[in-house]
């Protein structure tokens, strides 16, 4: 017996795909051994997967990248694990 479209399609997992602008603060250590508060405009692009979603919780795996437009034009990228109820 095989699984119908409806039974395969709840099966697989879903992709996450996004962008973000907003403003973001940034604590830097410099040569020096300085900390210095610095902020600016940021872009964030991010991507990922949802996975288990048709059981009674839910994980996502996501990655991104990180710009904030300031004196030092800070970068940084990011992964995330996430559980979801």
């Amino acid at each position: 017996a095989g699984w119908d479209d409806e039974a395969r399609q709840a099966a697989k997992s879903d992709r996450l795909l996004g962008a973000g602008l907003g403003f973001h603060w940034v604590l830097d250590k410099k040569p020096d051994g300085e900390y210095r508060m610095d902020d600016g405009f940021h872009l964030a692009a991010r991507t990922g997967v949802i996975l288990f979603r048709t059981y009674d919780f839910q994980m996502s795996l996501e990655g991104g990248y990180l710009v904030t437009w300031n004196e030092d034009i800070d970068r940084a990228w990011l992964l995330s694990l996430g559980i979801r109820p």
